[in-house]
């Protein structure tokens, strides 16, 4: 299978924090966000959403980390009211493969559910 701006996923659990933390977090956000949306929607929708999202919001899913906002911007845009069901759950599955309990916080937004994570 071919997704836009997805890398291959290299989840160490023994890494130290700095670029490499980083990139691992990339890895484990990609294929969470990549993950859910299959499981939501199958194939050929997930790479609908990720071409529109591409072409029409200008991110790729290897950009959602530095760019969590616009990535809620985009998937709000494409799937209306609908996308905070999707995003909870992305946010759930991800918080599970950190070994996180996803606990809902009002006034939080995707953006800053990602961000409480990568720390």
């Amino acid at each position: 299978m071919f997704f836009p701006g997805v890398k291959s996923m290299n989840t160490n659990p023994n890494r130290s924090k700095g670029s490499q933390y980083d990139r691992n977090f990339n890895d484990v956000l990609q294929v969470t966000i990549k993950e859910t949306l299959l499981g939501i929607f199958g194939e050929k929708s997930t790479k609908t959403i990720f071409k529109t999202m591409e072409k029409v919001h200008s991110i790729r899913l290897d950009d959602v980390s530095s760019k969590s906002h616009v990535f809620d911007v985009a998937l709000k845009d494409i799937l209306g009211t609908g996308h905070q069901i999707v995003e909870d759950m992305i946010l759930e599955n991800l918080f599970d493969r950190k070994g996180k309990v996803f606990e809902y916080r009002e006034n939080f937004s995707f953006s800053d559910y990602v961000n409480s994570i990568k720390d």
